[in-house]
């Protein structure tokens, strides 16, 4: 798979294993997406700026009819601020996009989020086909964005029912 990033370590292999569930702000939500978000917090979690804790992880996971497409990943923050995170997904001319917003609630936190996000029209995903995902996170707090970060990466789709 190609990828820009240097590092092809999933986020959970970046993310201390200490999790704690993270009360979600939803706003501004893309139709027919839903979100999940997990914190995790920690002394490794001050070491690195946002850009060295963004990551898509490996695999997406697309729903039997694939209409609906998943895609997991991390980003950083420190209290108070909101993260925003964008993910658009191709595969062969069908495309799905979503976001998520959320309040990072420790002095650092590493987010791990996930976007579930449905086609945009009748075309669906194919499991067992790579998938190109380009993401865009960002960080406010006050109402100034504190940081800005885009990517993108191949991913592995893995058909499977999506809870």
């Amino acid at each position: 798979m190609a990828s820009k990033m240097t590092d092809r370590k999933t986020s959970a292999d970046r993310v201390p294993k200490k999790l704690l569930t993270l009360g979600v702000l939803l706003t501004g939500v893309v139709a027919a997406c839903s979100i999940g978000l997990i914190a995790s917090t920690g002394p490794a979690a001050a070491l690195f700026p946002i850009n060295n804790l963004t990551a898509i992880d490996d695999d997406a996971i697309v729903n039997p009819s694939g209409q609906n497409i998943e895609v997991t990943g991390t980003t950083q923050c420190t209290e108070r601020e909101i993260v925003s995170v964008n993910i658009r997904v191709e595969q062969d001319g069908v495309e799905a996009s979503g976001q998520t917003r959320a309040r990072c609630l420790g002095e650092e936190t590493i987010l791990h989020w996930t976007i579930h996000a449905a086609t945009h029209g009748p075309s669906s995903f194919e499991g067992g086909e790579d998938a190109h995902v380009w993401a865009e996170a960002r960080t406010f707090s006050n109402g100034k964005e504190t940081d800005f970060h885009d990517w993108d990466e191949d991913v592995n789709v893995v058909e499977r029912t999506i809870s």
